[in-house]
This record gives structure tokens, sequence and C-alpha cells, in this order.
């Protein structure tokens, strides 16, 4: 267990510090009758008795926890198979949501799994698509709902219409993309084993540059994974090999860096893909930790969530993130009247092979955090030290070698 829990990480006067970034005010409580305590309970981070800013709404890891269970009728019709339950992803890692559908690469199979969470469906991407895609590592989508997904044993970019319809391939030879980022018509790709960043025209496939070369300096990198860009169009990129998150103007200038190797908030021991939502808020996955840190612009941490273990939003080998603005009504029925969603976040789990649901955001103005009673013990506290070895199954991208190479 690491000295600072979230007791000492998150606690109300550090939130309070950089809520203008966060933009997590609590607005005064009103008058009149305090409203009673939920008798639900729900699973926050920060626990309580600090003001809940991440909370767990559902996790998807088979084919029931979406499509309705079958019928006798149906099991007479079409057998026993009719009423098994099957994982919806086998070894889950990028994952994108876009119009009420969660998209998840798939490593174990050349496809990707598009949850439907209105129409409670489940589709395969490019199933009849011959050779579309070997290793699906990473997929971006677009505010126009085109969407890119990264192989990088074929080393190629897929790219896919907004009816998910696949249109075209694009890439080079020795290419090994494993994140990817839009920005306006810029498509960013993590190329780990070149230890850099390329820059594709989105509409063309034409390749308009670089970020960043091999090595430990500034503007440098060391196995280059998880990718994301800011409203202003900033790129922050994780190195899974040297611990840390750099960010680069459009361009390619370097404007700032944090992270290091360690078992402190703050710090890293496999930082995977990475998300930035609309406020400039940093969320980066560290697979070793378990769990989920969220960073200022000024690279303070803010605070942690998730962490090993059974309880509801635990996390098992977390490696994709997504942020996505809209589409809070599909969880309307489980969130609690205190709390004040703001955007939604999934994570992927490559062991437990979930899909976990979160949503960020705040107390609501005239309630208190005394009406979550219920939920003050529904997450343990702290990290985790667990270090697993860059030889376990999962820990680099698949087909990845654990020594990079140069360019």
């Amino acid at each position: 267990m690491i000295a600072c829990t979230l007791d000492s990480f998150c606690r109300p006067q550090r939130i309070s510090a950089v809520c203008a970034l966060l933009v997590l005010a609590l607005a005064s409580g009103c008058a009149g009758t305090a409203p009673q305590p939920e008798k639900r309970s729900f699973a926050f981070w920060p626990a309580y008795p600090d003001d809940p800013h991440i909370l767990f709404l559902a996790s998807y890891d088979h084919n029931t926890d979406l499509e309705p269970k079958t019928s006798n009728f149906d099991q007479m019709l079409y057998g026993s198979d009719a009423a098994k339950e099957k994982n919806l992803v086998d070894h889950p890692y990028g994952v994108a949501m876009w119009n009420g559908r969660i998209y998840v690469c798939d490593t174990h199979s050349p496809s990707v799994v598009i949850l439907d969470l209105r129409k409670r469906q489940i589709f395969l991407m490019a199933a009849n698509v011959d050779n579309a895609m070997r290793t699906p590592v990473a997929i971006a989508a677009a505010d126009d709902g085109w969407k890119y997904v990264a192989d990088n044993t074929g080393g190629t970019i897929s790219v896919f219409d907004p009816n998910d319809a696949f249109v075209r391939q694009f890439g080079h030879k020795g290419f090994t993309p494993v994140g990817l980022a839009v920005f306006g018509n810029r498509l960013y790709a993590a190329d780990y084993k070149a230890n850099h960043v390329e820059i594709f025209d989105r509409t063309t496939g034409q390749s308009l540059g670089y970020i960043g070369s091999l090595g430990l300096k500034e503007g440098q990198m060391v196995g280059p994974l998880g990718i994301a860009v800011d409203a202003q169009g900033n790129v922050y990129i994780s190195e899974v090999l040297n611990d840390r998150v750099q960010k680069f103007s459009p361009d390619g200038k370097f404007l700032g860096k944090f992270g290091q190797v360690g078992d402190q908030p703050g710090t890293f021991t496999r930082p995977k893909h990475m998300a930035v939502d609309r406020d400039g808020v940093i969320y980066v996955v560290d697979t070793a930790f378990q769990n989920v840190q969220m960073f200022d612009q000024q690279f303070h941490p803010l605070m942690f969530f998730g962490s090993p273990g059974n309880h509801p939003g635990a996390m098992d080998m977390p490696a994709g993130i997504t942020v996505h603005e809209g589409d809070l009504d599909i969880f309307k029925d489980r969130i609690p009247a205190a709390f004040e969603p703001l955007r939604l976040v999934v994570v992927t789990n490559q062991y437990s092979s979930r899909i976990s649901v979160y949503a960020m955001g705040q107390l609501r103005a005239g309630h208190t955090v005394e009406e979550l009673q219920a939920s003050k013990s529904m997450v343990p506290l702290g990290l985790t030290t667990s270090r697993p070895s860059v030889k376990q199954g999962g820990e680099l991208p698949p087909g990845a070698s654990t020594m990079p190479s140069g360019h």
C-alpha cells in the first residue's frame, strides 16, 4: 500500500486549489429542509467524506450484460448456445466512444467490437472485410463520426465512415502504430518501434511529418504508446518504457513533461493510453497501479480512481481509456440526485475482459456528501505497488519488443 492514500491525495482543499481548471467548484447549500441521504449505494472516488468526482456507472463483461437474455422459446429454436454467456471482448485494449456506441479493440481478434448502448446490441466492425485488420490496438473517433483503427501487426491504419463501413487503409513499411488521436484533419499516430509520433492528413493518408525521436531528453521518446489532444490541438504522449508524459504543440514543439518511475501519486510504473477532456484535465491509465491518475494543465496530480479487487469499479490490468462528452442520459437511472455528471469515462481491462464506464462530475448545488453516506465503504483506499514484469502477457502492445528500435 502506498503511503499517500485517497485521504491525503484528494482532500477537498487539494481539489479546491485547482477547481478553476477542473470546473469542480461547488455552490453553497440552499436554504430549507436538507435532502435525505441516498439509501442506494454508489461507488465514488474520492471516497466519503471527500467530495465525489468520479462515479462508477456500469461494466460490460459478457454479451448478456448488454443484450437481453434469451427466452425459453429461443433456446428451443436455437439450442443451448443461445443461452450461453460469452465474453464481449477476449482482450480489450484501445477504446473510443461516439454517438452512444463504445468501440473496443480486441487484440486477440482481427476486429473491433461495437457496443451500441442505446439499442443494447453488439456488432463487429469490418467482420466481413478481408485483411481489414490483424491486431487492432487503438481507435480514434473524430467529431464527424469517422473512425481510425491502428493495427500494429499489419502496420496500417484502417479508416471507417460514420456508418462504421470500411473505406480504406494507409501506412508504410516498418510502421507500428499503437496509439491514435484526431484533431481537425490531422491524425496523430504513436509509432512504438520508431519512437516517434507520425502526423497524417486523415482525409488522404499523406504523411505530414513527425514528432520526437529515440532518446531520454525533452522532446525525445522511449516506447510512446498513449496519445491524446486537447481543445487547442496540443498533443500529449505517454511513454510506457520511460514512465512519463510529454506535451507538444500541434506542430511538434516541446511544451512540457511530467512523471517518472515511482510508487507515489504523480509517478508511473506502466502508463498506457491516455485522454484529455475539454476542460483540460489529463487522464493517464497505469497498468501496474491498476488505476487512472488525473492531472491539471500545470501537471499537478488531482486525484486517481480505480484499484484492484472485486468491488464496483475495480480494475484488472487497465489499458485503454476515452473521455466522452455527451450521452449521459443513457445512464440517468444510475446517477444519484446529489451528483452532477459532466462527462463519461470508459476504461478497458485486459485480464478481466471488462469494459467499465464512469462519470466525471461534481456534487450538485444544494446537496451534501452526507446524502451519499451509503456509499462511504464502496471502494478501498490507496494504490497498489504491484509491478508486473514487461514479459507478462499484455504488458506491452502485442508484438512489441521490450527493447525499442531506432529510426
